[in-house]
């Protein structure tokens, strides 16, 4: 059986034409058919430098088939490297490629504006909305110009941005990702430099505090992937790209970059949610979505509308479990800010006033360099306010209020103004009023019967800043008067209580973590602390508060303690 098998693959061996044999037939065939064939081999250089001598061989053992021309394309520079590597070099003997290339043909380099003409056909997708400005003319001046050599440049750039735009289309500023995509393609080490500093280029992290030297130290870095793999005209590009650190990548102390405000309202990189979304190839969650924003803006005479838009985003959270209603609220405040300011209505500030109490109920933490939620809706209804004339203030001011009887916000705005222009809690008036004593006084007269139909309800203990309404109370019906009534609110609700004891506290952050303390001169003139200390002490036995609640009433206890031990307040007390 082994002997008739191996007979067999012999007589199959034997069978087979031999290579010589088939070259022959081949030839024979050729010219006999007399057709003209060309064989393209496209994109040699890319191989490797064994895979393009082998190659080459190849076309060399078989390059003198009749009526066969092969048309070679590569870059000479990569090929001929190539093909010399090991190669003895003999003065006047043709090197191997000579041997083997009949006619090599130079391609002409095309223009810049030849390439540019053709990216833009290709691109229109995404730059067709582009608006022309110094900022674009910066990005194609020291970018898109260096980047674009080659058609084939032209095809990797195209194919990077349609595979990117449709998921970043509306989040991030179409001539933002034009450049970043052409920094990730051409200068990776400078993408890279980008991807890798992100607390430095927003003062995040450890760079919120950190000197200036240490900054430097950053853009020392970058100064050195300059030197080694790109040129200074990427320096102009990336101020461009983040204008709040313009003066430090340039060096020039005067630089003045973009105001903040025109990167969040066209959505540049150098907004940091829109940085992250970038980086995510998505949506980030710490971003507000474009389709909000013009949800909003294309629905500010329709309060329903606003009031549902509101208050979806009361509760949404970012990555770190703040809320994010206060990005949203500061997005709608960058785009009443000109040129070409979004009008504010009077539906919008309707809608505002009635999100106002969910909003101060947020338990935020903002840190101590960023606003809170109801901070930026403060400064949102004030510059809202400013765009009204004295007298119409009052009117859009009590509207709002009377819509839906939103008496506990309409407390803290009466305070928050009451308090600018020097009328309660300090004894000068303050030049950034955005509204008239007047207008005060009318929106006053307005709230009075209204919180007084709520101290009367009991209504007054679910409002949420307790501390705005003692102020309020002690405006309107004096301090000797609002003494004894915190004293008898917290006697009989805990929760007031509680919130009285915030209003006596500050707190500090550190690596400890928080810690709460008293007020180093609490306001005697309203708040008895010797009667409400014992009230705090029955509290806390109970048990019914815990976790910061239960820290911040023990530092209250703790700090009135102190606090009335003091020779002062002793003799407040005699």
């Amino acid at each position: 059986m082994g002997k008739r098998s191996m007979e067999a693959s012999l007589d199959r061996w034997l069978s087979t034409p031999s290579l010589q044999l088939t070259y022959a037939q081949l030839v024979e065939r050729l010219k006999a058919e007399k057709r003209r064939i060309v064989v393209v081999i496209d994109d040699l250089d890319r191989l490797s430098s064994d895979e393009i001598r082998s190659m080459m061989q190849m076309v060399k053992s078989i390059g003198k088939l009749p009526y066969v021309t092969y048309l070679l394309s590569y870059d000479r520079k990569h090929v001929w490297t190539a093909l010399e590597e090991g190669r003895a070099v003999v003065p006047l003997e043709p090197t191997f490629a000579e041997k083997i290339i009949q006619q090599e043909l130079t391609l002409p380099q095309p223009s810049s504006s030849a390439l540019l003409s053709l990216l833009d056909e290709n691109i229109g997708f995404i730059a067709q909305d582009i608006e022309a400005s110094d900022r674009w003319y910066n990005i194609v001046t020291h970018g898109i110009r260096r980047w674009m050599k080659t058609p084939r440049d032209i095809n990797r750039y195209t194919n990077a941005l349609k595979f990117t735009w449709p998921a970043l289309e509306n989040e991030v500023d179409p001539a933002d990702i034009i450049a970043m995509e052409g920094l990730r393609l051409f200068e990776p080490k400078i993408f890279d430099w980008i991807k890798a500093n992100r607390d430095f280029l927003f003062s995040e992290g450890s760079f919120r505090f950190r000197a200036d030297d240490a900054k430097s130290e950053q853009v020392t870095v970058l100064e050195g992937l300059i030197a080694d793999y790109s040129d200074k005209s990427v320096i102009p590009l990336l101020a461009c790209l983040f204008p709040n650190r313009a003066k430090k990548i340039t060096g020039n102390k005067h630089s003045l970059g973009e105001p903040h405000y025109q990167v969040v309202r066209r959505r540049g990189i150098g907004h940091v949610n829109v940085f992250k979304t970038y980086m995510a190839f998505g949506l980030s969650e710490d971003t507000i979505p474009f389709s909000t924003i013009q949800s909003v803006l294309g629905n500010l005479n329709n309060e329903d509308v606003l009031h549902a838009i509101f208050g979806e985003w009361v509760l949404r959270k970012d990555s770190k479990s703040q809320p994010m209603i206060g990005e949203l609220f500061t997005e709608i405040q960058y785009r009443m800010i000109e040129p070409n300011a979004v009008k504010p209505t009077q539906e919008l500030l309707n809608a505002l006033f009635s999100a106002g109490e969910a909003v101060s109920r947020l338990n935020a933490k903002h840190g101590f360099l960023m606003l809170g939620p109801s901070q930026v809706l403060y400064l949102l209804i004030a510059d809202i306010l400013k765009t009204y004339s004295p007298g119409q203030a009052a009117r859009a001011l009590n509207a709002a209020l009377n819509v839906q009887r939103n008496v506990a916000y309409g407390i803290e705005v009466f305070n928050y103004f009451g308090t600018l222009l020097g009328e309660i809690g300090v004894s000068e008036e303050r030049v950034d009023s955005p509204i008239s004593k007047q207008d005060w006084a009318a929106f006053r007269d307005q709230l009075k019967p209204l919180f007084e139909e709520d101290l009367a309800s009991g209504e007054y203990l679910r409002y949420p800043k307790t501390w705005a309404t003692i102020r309020a109370y002690a405006y309107f019906f004096g301090a000797n008067q609002c003494k004894v009534w915190v004293v008898q609110s917290a006697q009989e609700n805990a929760a007031f209580l509680l919130g009285t004891a915030n209003a006596l506290l500050t707190e500090t952050t550190g690596s400890h973590g928080t810690r709460y303390s008293i007020k180093e001169a609490p306001d005697v003139g309203i708040y008895d602390l010797q009667a409400l200390l014992p009230v705090a002490k029955d509290v806390a036995k109970t048990s019914i508060f815990s976790g910061e609640d239960a820290e911040r009433l023990a530092a209250f206890i703790d700090g009135a303690i102190s606090w009335l031990d003091k020779p002062a307040a002793k003799i407040g007390a005699n």
